[in-house]
Formats: C-alpha cells, structure tokens, sequence
C-alpha cells in the first residue's frame, strides 16, 4: 500500500482503462496518491501505479490524456478532464535541469573536438609518442 500524502479525502477522477490485449475498456476512479496514481475498478481492486513506472502519452491536443504502463501491449488509462494533467505536474518527480543543460554543453565542445582530432590525426602521433615507445621499452627490457 503507498501512504496519501495527508489524511483529507482525495478527489477521483474517472478514465477508461485498456489492458492492452482486447479492445473494451473499463470504467476506472483515479486517485492521486504520494508515488503515482491509484486506479479503483468497479470490482473492488486497486492497483497503484508509480510514476517511473508508466509513460505519458498525447498525439493530439484535443485528444485525451493516456498513461501507459508496460512495453509490448501496454495497459493504457485515457483521461478527459484537463485537471488531472495539472495535479499529475505538480505531483511528478522533478528533474535537474542543469544535468540537461551540463550534457548538452558538453556534447556542443567535445564532439566538434572529436572530429577535429580525429581528421587532422594527429592521434596518430600521439598514440606512438607516448603508448608504443613505451611498449617497445619494456619489450627492450626484457
């Protein structure tokens, strides 16, 4: 079981859920809960899915909002109301921005500078400057 993020009742949300193996759907309650979202079937079940978990998906933008969870025939939730891609946001794990930024940078410098090198090669020379004249020293010594 995942712990709500306070006591106070949460609001539900109704989506469709797909398993991903037939084409009906059922009708599912959704819950925001502190690790993901909360799916309630009309039987009584409850599963909890985390938000590394499932992907979102949206083709158009008035289409409505899918979550998937799983690779090959995901199971699928479709979402109509716009409030739940909003609680969803300030719910999701942020990601560091300047990791992003720092990667980008960084590929923007070395791999100009790989190319370089690479078609002056100038590696050549470096490579038999200061790996092979070692390798024939100790082949020498022996």
């Amino acid at each position: 079981t995942t712990a709500f993020i306070t006591d106070a009742p949460r609001p539900t949300l109704t989506a469709r859920f797909f398993d991903g193996w037939t084409a009906t759907h059922q009708k599912v309650e959704l819950r925001f809960v502190a690790h993901g979202v909360q799916i309630e079937f009309a039987d009584g079940a409850s599963w909890i899915w985390h938000h590394h978990d499932f992907r979102l998906q949206q083709d158009r933008p008035q289409a409505p909002l899918r979550l998937e969870y799983g690779n090959f025939t995901p199971e699928m939730l479709e979402v109509e109301d716009p409030e739940f891609m909003v609680g969803l946001g300030r719910r999701l794990p942020k990601r560091p921005r300047f990791l992003s930024l720092g990667l980008a940078f960084l590929a923007v410098l070395i791999v100009p500078a790989a190319i370089y090198w690479w078609e002056n090669r100038h590696w050549k020379k470096w490579l038999h400057v200061y790996f092979l004249q070692d390798l024939n020293m100790i082949f020498r010594l022996k």
